[in-house]
């Protein structure tokens, strides 16, 4: 009985503490990297980033299995795309499924993380991104995917618009 309890107890401590956000719990703040982000329609977080040493905008999507780059910018943010061949061509949404490509020569900065050579996805987005560049002024590159969030374990918190990962123990792939 008491080791059971003691399980549970070890459960529920996991539990609470892969809830909390860096400040909530005993890790310092040097540990974390904090970038703020501001919103589009006080709804959509957008972080400011670069691609390929150009400064660029990235919608955070918790909800996106993949990072996505906007196929339609290859040419000014210097990647190049090519057909995805095997697991992850198309990609699902709520209305359509999207042909995806590949992209190469791409290095990512988010804050102090330098994501080097990855390979991401691409799809023209233009129309969406439009939008946003003609009300917002801003050129959104693409989506930041929980791919990235989850590998780097970045947090997002809406209340502070702050996404932060911890500093030591990640390396840029």
């Amino acid at each position: 009985m008491i080791r059971i309890m003691y399980k549970v107890l070890f459960i529920m401590t996991a539990c609470i503490f892969s809830c909390c956000s860096p400040s909530e719990y005993s890790a310092k703040p040097e540990d974390y990297h904090v970038i703020p982000f501001r919103t589009i329609g006080e709804k959509i977080p957008v972080v400011k980033a670069s691609l390929n040493d150009k400064s660029a905008w990235f919608i955070v999507d918790t909800g996106a299995s993949v990072t996505l780059l906007n196929a339609t910018e290859a040419q000014h943010f210097g990647f190049s795309m090519r057909a995805v061949r095997g697991e992850m061509n198309e990609l699902t949404g709520f209305a359509d499924r999207l042909t995806l490509s590949a992209t190469s020569f791409c290095t990512l900065t988010i804050g102090n993380l330098k994501i080097g050579q990855r390979t991401y996805r691409s799809h023209e987005m233009n129309a969406l991104f439009a939008i946003i560049e003609n009300t917002e002024k801003m050129r959104i590159a693409g989506i930041l995917g929980s791919d990235i969030l989850a590998k780097y374990g970045m947090s997002v918190d809406y209340e502070r618009k702050t996404l932060s990962y911890k500093v030591k123990g990640y390396f840029a792939d």
